[in-house]
């Protein structure tokens, strides 16, 4: 499952897909196949990966959506008006409105993840060290004097085991299970990032989403509810959930809203 910008897709236990939400440019309307074994939400646009390694994608017409003929993924991310993914040979594949952006490594790099925020991305290479690239460098646009979230910070070497690549701002899973976090997040209290130890980590527009390695969702940035009368932010668990055992949660960048999966 995935959570685009006021949109969600999931994947059923038969391989087929199911989409929910705004959908003004066809966000919702899934391919029918059964056979999607991954799935990432974008802006207004998602990507589908199928169990042949083939690459399928929907939602806002643009650049964004034309794959690259004869791509065989591994992995794949839908930032905002541009899509990634890994390719089986663990080079990064770019397309879309990707001006501005260079690939790692001179784009001879290889990697075993890969994340998309709305303007960057974080991979990790095969010998476990980040990297995070996009069309910028320097400080954020927002003025606040952070660093941006396609610059790894200093603080980012090691090994790591995943990333989440949010909208603004950029978490990472270290080999001890701590989380790193960089980018614009001071604005929405989104850095620093929860302590203790976490298996999966992710977001949206102005909050981090991370399951601990005991299998419990935490959350936190931007909260107090919204404006569509929901009780609770998306930087907020409500009581009820936050004591129950968690199997995924929904990897997102832009939207402002969670999906977790529950333990049976």
């Amino acid at each position: 499952m995935a959570c685009g910008r006021k949109f969600a897709i999931g994947i059923r236990e038969d391989g087929t897909l199911v989409g929910w939400g705004l959908n003004t440019d066809g966000q919702t309307n899934v391919p029918e196949s059964a056979n999607f074994i991954a799935v990432s939400a974008g802006w207004d646009h998602s990507l589908g990966l199928q169990s042949d390694g083939s690459v399928v994608a929907w939602g806002n017409s643009g650049s964004w959506l034309e794959v690259p003929n004869g791509l065989v993924a591994t992995a794949v991310a839908a930032g905002e008006r541009v899509s990634l993914a890994l390719r089986a040979d663990g080079s990064i594949a770019l397309w879309g409105e990707a001006t501005g952006w260079t690939l790692p490594d001179g784009g001879t790099g290889k990697y075993r993840a890969l994340s998309a925020g709305a303007h960057h991305s974080l991979a990790i290479r095969t010998d476990g060290t980040l990297v995070a690239f996009g069309p910028s460098s320097g400080e954020c646009s927002c003025g606040s004097g952070e660093t941006l979230a396609s610059v790894v910070p200093e603080a980012g070497e090691g090994q790591y085991l995943a990333v989440g690549g949010l909208h603004c701002h950029s978490m990472a899973i270290r080999v001890d299970g701590t989380i790193l976090g960089w980018g614009c997040g001071n604005v929405c209290n989104v850095l620093p990032p929860p302590t203790g130890t976490f298996a999966e980590v992710s977001g949206g527009y102005q909050h981090g989403l991370a399951m601990r390695t005991n299998s419990r969702v935490v959350a936190w940035g931007a909260s107090g509810g919204d404006n569509c009368g929901h009780k609770f932010g998306q930087g907020e668990v409500p009581i009820e959930l936050s004591v129950l055992p968690i199997l995924r949660i929904g990897p997102s960048h832009s939207s402002w809203f969670n999906i977790v999966i529950l333990a049976p």
